[in-house]
Order: C-alpha cells, then sequence, then structure tokens
C-alpha cells in the first residue's frame, strides 16, 4: 500500500468517525427531546409555559448585548440582575420572567433595584444553546466590568435560573480574570453539571474559580423534584447529574452554600415564580 493510500485509509477512517459522531449526538438530542415531550405532558410543562402570559411594563430595565434598555436605575444602592433559562420564549420572555423574578423579591420585602439579562438562549439544539450561553455570558462580564467603574458603591446580586446558570457561571468565570466580582450568585436549578463547581479526584471543576473568585457568595437553590434536571438534562449530559438537582458534588469553594429547597419547589419554573418559590429565602440573603 502507498503512503497515499494509507492517507485516504486514514480519511476515510476520521470520515467515518465523524460521521458515527453526528449520528450519535442527532440520538441523543432526539431522546432529550422525547423527555421534553413526556414532561411537556404534565404539570412541569404547565408551569413553564404559565408563564407566557407574564407581561412586563414596557419601561422594565434590561440588558442586552452589552447595551441597556427600558428605566435603568441610575445609581443604586443594590442592583439584582434576574437570568432566565433556556427556552424562556415557551414561558413568556426574557423581560416577563424577570419582572416576575421582581415580584417575588418585592414579595419578600427586597427593595433593591431589579433588571433581567437577556442571552440568545432559544437555539433548539442544547450543545449550541449551551456554548450561546457561555459566550453571552462573558459579553455579560464585560457590561458588568464598566457598570461596576461607573457605580463602584452599588452592591451587584446575580439571580440565575435553569441555562441562565451556565451564562451566569461564564460572567463569573471572565469577571474573576479581571480581579472583579459580584457580591452575589443564586442559582436556581441550574442546568450545569454537579462537579463542575467543585474540586476532588484529582480534577477541579470547569467553573471552580468562576465561584471562589468571581463573588463574594455564591447559594445554589437545587431540588430533587426538577424534573426537567432529573429527566432531561441527564439525557442531555450523557448521564450526568445537574447542580440543580441534588447540589454540588465533591468539595466546593468556602463561599459556595448548596440550599435544598426540594420541600418547597415541586418542578422546574417554580424556583423564581411569587407565591411557590423560594425567592423569598433568596431575598432574604441578598
Amino acid at each position: 500500500m502507498t503512503d497515499s493510500q494509507e492517507d485516504s485509509g486514514g480519511e476515510n477512517e476520521d470520515s467515518t468517525v465523524s460521521r458515527r459522531d453526528v449520528l450519535r449526538r442527532a440520538a441523543i438530542g432526539a431522546a432529550a427531546l422525547t423527555g421534553v415531550a413526556a414532561v411537556v405532558g404534565g404539570t412541569e410543562a404547565k408551569s413553564c409555559l404559565s408563564l407566557a402570559g407574564t407581561d412586563a411594563p414596557d419601561d422594565f430595565p434590561m440588558i442586552e448585548h452589552g447595551s441597556t434598555s427600558g428605566d435603568f436605575p441610575a445609581a443604586p444602592d443594590e442592583l439584582t440582575i434576574f437570568v432566565h433559562g433556556w427556552f424562556e420564549r415557551l414561558g413568556g420572555d426574557a423581560t416577563g420572567q424577570s419582572y416576575l423574578a421582581k415580584q417575588a423579591l418585592r414579595d419578600a420585602e427586597y427593595t433593591g433595584a431589579v433588571a433581567g439579562f437577556e442571552y440568545d438562549g432559544n437555539d433548539p439544539w442544547w450543545w449550541a444553546a449551551k456554548d450561546d450561553a457561555e459566550a453571552d455570558g462573558r459579553t455579560f462580564a464585560d457590561w458588568l466590568t464598566t457598570y461596576q467603574s461607573q457605580h463602584p458603591a452599588t452592591d451587584v446580586h446575580v439571580i440565575c435560573h435553569s441555562l441562565g446558570g451556565r451564562a451566569s457561571l461564564a460572567c463569573l468565570d471572565e469577571l474573576q480574570r479581571d480581579d472583579a466580582r459580584v457580591t452575589s450568585l443564586s442559582l436556581l436549578g441550574a442546568a450545569v453539571d454537579a462537579g463542575s463547581v467543585t474540586e476532588g479526584a484529582g480534577e477541579t471543576g470547569d467553573w471552580y474559580d468562576a465561584v471562589a473568585d468571581g463573588a463574594d457568595d455564591v447559594y445554589n437553590y437545587h431540588s430533587a423534584n426538577d424534573g426537567i434536571l432529573e429527566y432531561v438534562y441527564s439525557v442531555g449530559e450523557f448521564g450526568d447529574e445537574a447542580l440543580g438537582e441534588e447540589g454540588a458534588d465533591g468539595t466546593p469553594p468556602d463561599n459556595f452554600t448548596d440550599v435544598d429547597v426540594t420541600d418547597q419547589i415541586d418542578d422546574h419554573c417554580e424556583y423564581f415564580q411569587p407565591d411557590v418559590g423560594c425567592l423569598g429565602d433568596v431575598g432574604s440573603r441578598l
């Protein structure tokens, strides 16, 4: 066999592996969608879809692509920013969900300013959606760095839901690289791996440094009743468990606190809803 024949064979083998990889990913995607469909038939989906009727005021303050809109607070003592999850358009939109979170915080007697951050979270391909969330989270960090330089006396808190956990942890990762940080991050049903914020077994999770150095305090609100994370996330991530389902798997940084809200949260979209969510507890820690 000539060298050229050997090279050709290698290319064919690589091509076959590539095709197999594509088919494998497609199969996983199909399985994940099947899981979504199963959940959509029950109360889990009803809770998420019920958010579609949430209308925020036209002037509700939002951050998107490094710009602000609405009646953005000038120089508040505290600014809390809500970051939505995957496919937020099925449950209203980023602005509507951020406004809903504000209502829940007001019910908890939190008086600080509240705004929302919108990222590209509506790609149906899970892995592409993760990449988009991470990229936009790093852009969010650029905005925050500028904002904090202009408002050094403002305490900034971030509350994130589901895939918004990846965007927010990417934001913290970018901040800590610039020796910057937020006052707190509250993760609600975070759709990231349970070991991604820990160290152990000779490995350090992807977001360990982000948690340790990107915020004064990080709180992880998790629920074993979260069906989206238990069934859909684990399929999409080849069996990995989500941080928002059972909490951290390993040893997290000292500033990380797991908060088990299983007795309070029955499904994936309850975390930030008034009356049934856990923002009362979140607000008490801000």
